[in-house]
C-alpha cells in the first residue's frame, strides 16, 4: 500500500464524521507524513508506524478526542489540552532525558543559597555581603550545562570573576590588584570559545532538523499507537573539548583563588603594618607657628597618626616609585598627601601601604583634624610606632574622619567635636573625650564606642548604621541610635535615650528621664535604673510577649516607650 491508497482507505473509514474533522485528522497526518519523509524515513517505515487507516480511524472515534478544543488541538498549540487517549504518547521534550539528579540540582543550589543567605544575615548581620551568595546560582546552571554538554563555554566565567572581585574587595578590602580578575575573561573566551565556532557549521546543516524537532516536540499524536517521535538528525562532528576542559576550568579557578590567598594571607605583614620598614619621610616645621588645621588625604594608603614630643610634624613611608607622598604648611595649615600613581604599581603590599604621621601635643591652641581616604584604614592612636605611649593625650578641636573602604580607630584623645563616616568598615572609638557632640556612621560595619560611665564624655551621641552591630558605653546628655540592619546594645547614663532597629534586636541599661525603644523585626531587652511607678510606660507589641504593660503616671515627666513588631519585650527595672 502506498501513500495515496493509504490516505484514501483512512478517508473512507472516517465517513463517520463530519466534514470538518475529517478534513483535519487528514491534513494532520499528512502533515506528519511529509515531516518524517524530509528527515529521512521510507514511506514504507512510516506507513507501517502510521498502521492500518481502519484502526487508525477505529482509534480515534473510540477515544473522541476531537471535541470542542479541536481547533486549539490542530492548530499545533502545544498549551492546549484535549481528551487523553490510551494510545495517544505527549512528547514535550523538556525534561526528556533528564536525570532526578538533573531536575533537583538547581533547586537545591537556590534552596541552599537562600537559607545560608538567611542564616549570615539574621546571626552574623551580613546582609550588606551575603547577597552575593545568589551569584553562585547563575555560576552552578551554568557549570551544569558545561558538564553535560562538555563544552567549557557554557561555564558563567564572568560571573564568577566578578563574585571573586566583590567576596575579596568587601571582606577584606584588597580591591586592587583583584581587579585583574576581569582582564582574564577575555582569554577564557578566547581559549574555549572557539568550541562554538567550530559547531556553527553543525548548527546550519541541523536547521531543517531542528525544526523537524520543534513541530514533534509541540503536538500531540493521534492514532494507534502513533509516537510523535523526534525526528533522527545528522551525526554532529565529536566535540574535543570535554572533561579536559572542565578540568581546565577547575586549574584556572585554583589559580586565580590561589593567587588571591597567597596575596591576602601569605604575604607578610598583611595584618598589620610594617613600621619598621619605613625609609622615607618628610619633616614640616610648625615649630613656633600657630597651626590651625591638619589636614591629610590618601587614596590608597591606611593613616596611622601618634602623638610625640617634638615641636615639628612628621611623615614617615615606605619608598615606592609608583606612589608620591607629599607635606607642607600654608597660612597655618599642614597638608599632607599620599597620591595613587598614573603608572599601574600592582604589587605594592597593603602592610606597605601606609603613612605614619606624627604629630606634636599641642596644648594651648587645638587645631582641626581632617583625614580622608579611599581605601585605608585610620588609627588615631597615643602611640603606634614602638607601643610606647606618649604622656599627655592628644587633644584636637574638631575631628572629622571619612573612609570609603577601611577601618577607623581611635582611642585615648580629647576633642570638641567627633565626626566619623565609614562606606564599608568598623568604627571603633575607645576613652574619647568629646566636649560637644558625636556623629559616627556607618554603611556597612560595626561601631563600638566604649568611653567611661563615670564622669559625662559627650554632650549628644549620634550613630547610626545601615548594616552592622553597635555597642556604645558613655555617660552623656543624650543618645540617639539608629541601625537598618543589625543589633544595638547599650549601656548608656544620659537624660534621653532613643534606639531604633529596622531588623535586630534592641538592649539597653540606663538612666534615662525619657527612653525610646523600637524595633521591627527583633526583641527589646532593658534594664532601667529606677523606680517603676514613676515612669509613663507605652507598650506597643505585635505578635510576641511583653513582661510590663501599659501604664499612666500623670505626676511624672519620666517616660518609657517600647515598640516590637515581631519579637518580645523584657524590661526590668533596678531600683
Amino acid at each position: 500500500m502506498n501513500k495515496n491508497e493509504w490516505f484514501y482507505e483512512l478517508d473512507k473509514a472516517l465517513s463517520a464524521l463530519a466534514e470538518e474533522e475529517k478534513r483535519k485528522v487528514v491534513e494532520y497526518y499528512e502533515e506528519l507524513y511529509d515531516d518524517k519523509i524530509e528527515s529521512g524515513v521510507s514511506e514504507d517505515d512510516v506507513l507501517r508506524e502510521f498502521g492500518s487507516p481502519s484502526e487508525a480511524a477505529k482509534k480515534i472515534k473510540e477515544e473522541s478526542i476531537f471535541d470542542e478544543k479541536e481547533d486549539d488541538f490542530f492548530a499545533g498549540e502545544p498549551e492546549t489540552v484535549v481528551k487523553e487517549a490510551k494510545s495517544v504518547e505527549i512528547s514535550i521534550g523538556n525534561d526528556e532525558g533528564k536525570s532526578r539528579f538533573d531536575k533537583i540540582f538547581m533547586p537545591l543550589v537556590t534552596f541552599g543559597c537562600v537559607i545560608a543567605f538567611l542564616l549570615l544575615g539574621t546571626l552574623a548581620h551580613r546582609w550588606a555581603t551575603a547577597w552575593m551568595l545568589f551569584l553562585l546560582i547563575p555560576i552552578a546552571a551554568s557549570l551544569e550545562s558545561a558538564i553535560k554538554h562538555k563544552k567549557v563555554s557554557h561555564f558563567a566565567y564572568p560571573v564568577f570573576a566578578a563574585l571573586i572581585f566583590l567576596a575579596v574587595g568587601m571582606y577584606f578590602h584588597v580591591w586592587h590588584p583583584t581587579w585583574i580578575i576581569f582582564l582574564t575573561i577575555p582569554v577564557f573566551y578566547i581559549i574555549f570559545g572557539k568550541e562554538d565556532d567550530d559547531d556553527d557549521d553543525d548548527d546550519d546543516d541541523d536547521d531543517d532538523d531542528d525544526d523537524v524537532k520543534k513541530k514533534k516536540t509541540e503536538k500531540k499524536t493521534v492514532g494507534t499507537q502513533v509516537k510523535a517521535e523526534k525526528a533522527p538528525q545528522k551525526k554532529k562532528k565529536k566535540k574535543r573539548i570535554g572533561v579536559g576542559g572542565i578540568i581546565a576550568i577547575v586549574v584556572l579557578s585554583l589559580m586565580i583563588v590561589g593567587a588571591v590567598v597567597v596575596f591576602v594571607f601569605v604575604i607578610p605583614g598583611f595584618k598589620g603594618y610594617e613600621i619598621d620598614k619605613i625609609n622615607g619621610s618628610i619633616t614640616v616645621q610648625t615649630a613656633g607657628k600657630e597651626i590651625n588645621e591638619i589636614r591629610i588625604d590618601t587614596d590608597v594608603h591606611a593613616v596611622l597618626l601618634e602623638t610625640w614630643n617634638e615641636p615639628d610634624v612628621w611623615v614617615g613611608y615606605v619608598e615606592n616609585s609608583k606612589y608620591s607622598y607629599s607635606a607642607k604648611e600654608e597660612n597655618g595649615v599642614v597638608y599632607i598627601r599620599a597620591e595613587y600613581p598614573r603608572n599601574w604599581a600592582f604589587f605594592l603590599k597593603k602592610s606597605e601601604r601606609f603613612i605614619l604621621v606624627k604629630v606634636p601635643l599641642y596644648v594651648d591652641k587645638l587645631p582641626n583634624l581632617t583625614i580622608s581616604t579611599d581605601t585605608g584604614d585610620v588609627r588615631v592612636l597615643r602611640k603606634i610606632s614602638d607601643g610606647k605611649a606618649t604622656e599627655g593625650e592628644i587633644r584636637y578641636n574638631d575631628v572629622k574622619i571619612s573612609v570609603d573602604t577601611g577601618s577607623v580607630e581611635i582611642a585615648e584623645a580629647s576633642v570638641n567635636k567627633l565626626n566619623v563616616s565609614s562606606d564599608t568598615g568598623s568604627v571603633k572609638v575607645k576613652n574619647v573625650a568629646v566636649a560637644y557632640d558625636v556623629d559616627i556612621r556607618t554603611s556597612t560595619g560595626s561601631i563600638t564606642l566604649k568611653n567611661p560611665t563615670e564622669t559625662a564624655t559627650a554632650k549628644t551621641v549620634k550613630v547610626e548604621s545601615s548594616t552592622g552591630s553597635q555597642h556604645i558605653c558613655c555617660r552623656c546628655d543624650s543618645i540617639e541610635a539608629v541601625a537598618t540592619t543589625g543589633s544595638i546594645s547599650v549601656e548608656g547614663y544620659c537624660d534621653t535615650l532613643s534606639l531604633k532597629a529596622s531588623t535586630g534586636s534592641v538592649s539597653f541599661t540606663t538612666d534615662a528621664n525619657y527612653i525610646s525603644a523600637k524595633t521591627s523585626t527583633g526583641s527589646i531587652s532593658g534594664t532601667v535604673k529606677g523606680v517603676k511607678t514613676e515612669y509613663n510606660i507605652e507598650v506597643d507589641k505585635g505578635t510576641g510577649s511583653a513582661n510590663i504593660v501599659t501604664q499612666i503616671v500623670p505626676s511624672s515627666e519620666k517616660r518609657l516607650k517600647v515598640g516590637a513588631s515581631t519579637g518580645s519585650i523584657n524590661v526590668n527595672f533596678a531600683e
